[in-house]
């Protein structure tokens, strides 16, 4: 960090870099910090408690949501401010609840260093490395579109892909809401052999991807009145944006239906090279779609659907061999 100039790297103004560089030091520490405390929200969700977790974040939202309308009316608030405004907040509230459920319903198991067994280190840790994998690919494809449009396009084009984005995530939230509900619950079922309760549950899970797929579309249909009441009219969002992350957010919630139950399963080697396989293209494919096909930042976009395709035909052979006690070899590790 002291060695780097963020200011060239997210091709901002020069003044902005010492700014910049502190703000890396709050970004890191509080990311940090999440990790940590964060363990309390996996507990919960293995208690089959998915509600709870999202009530935590909510509340950090609404504080920061609150003290930003504040600083808006009473200051010109700083990107240094801003940054502790979206990071205390959530910081604060993930470390009551983690005094409040170890202090009572978890104490039992409240950490502590008596407790460290190195004889599960390597079973838990290589479970733990290969959902790292997993969701180090979605952190770089995702926030790498981010930096190539700042890079590349300018500030305000991250601007639209941002909102485009967060209006149709609106998509997985609602199925991801649901799915939490099955990830513990699949694991008990697998445990138990009770394959019926999850292929109807997976059933259950494509009839409402389907109701999502043509809520979707009415989203698509009336984006532009909605960015217009949420944002004014000085953001103009074309519609190829709109449909990129239309498309982007029901790919990626038709592969959640099968890597939730590959998850619960621990059957991850799999999606761990589909994984691989899609850091690899995204880069050349996104430059196809933006230069050759000059479809600008959608381009990126559907680089990201282009490659998430991998998974929507791999994690379904993959669930139907589980499911059918087929699987062999790397399919069942």
């Amino acid at each position: 960090n002291v060695f780097v100039d963020w200011s060239i790297i997210l091709n901002v103004s020069n003044e902005f870099s010492n700014d910049l560089r502190f703000l890396f030091i709050i970004l890191l520490s509080f990311f940090s910090l999440q990790l940590v405390l964060r363990l309390i929200t996996t507990i919960l969700f293995a208690n089959q408690k998915p509600s709870i977790p999202p009530l935590i974040y909510l509340t950090g939202n609404i504080i920061s949501l609150i003290l930003l309308f504040i600083v808006k009316e009473t200051a010109n608030g700083d990107l240094i401010t801003i940054s502790l405004i979206m990071g205390v907040p959530l910081f604060l509230v993930t470390l009551l609840s983690n005094f409040f459920f170890f202090q009572k319903k978890y104490f039992n198991i409240k950490p502590s260093i008596n407790f460290i067994k190195k004889k599960y280190f390597t079973k838990i840790g290589k479970l733990g490395v290969n959902f790292f994998i997993l969701q180090l690919e979605v952190i770089i494809i995702f926030q790498m579109t981010n930096f190539l449009i700042i890079k590349f396009f300018s500030a305000e084009e991250v601007v639209i892909y941002n909102l485009a984005f967060k209006y149709f995530s609106v998509i997985q939230i609602l199925f991801a809401i649901m799915m939490n509900v099955y990830w513990s619950a699949i694991t008990e079922a697998l445990e138990k052999k009770d394959f019926d309760w999850i292929i109807s549950t997976v059933s259950r899970m494509k009839k409402i991807w389907f109701f999502l797929l043509f809520f979707g579309v009415a989203m698509l249909f009336f984006a532009n009145k909605f960015y217009l009441l949420w944002v004014g009219p000085n953001i103009k969002i074309p519609f190829i944006v709109s449909l990129a992350c239309y498309l982007s957010a029901l790919i990626l919630s038709w592969n959640s239906i099968y890597e939730y139950f590959l998850n619960g399963a621990g059957k991850i080697r799999v999606t761990i090279i589909t994984a691989t396989i899609s850091l690899i293209l995204y880069a050349p494919i996104a430059y196809l779609y933006v230069n050759f096909f000059e479809l600008g930042i959608s381009g990126l976009i559907f680089a990201i659907s282009s490659v998430q395709l991998i998974n929507a035909f791999i994690t379904p052979l993959q669930y139907s061999k589980i499911i059918k006690n087929e699987a062999t070899g790397i399919w069942n590790k």
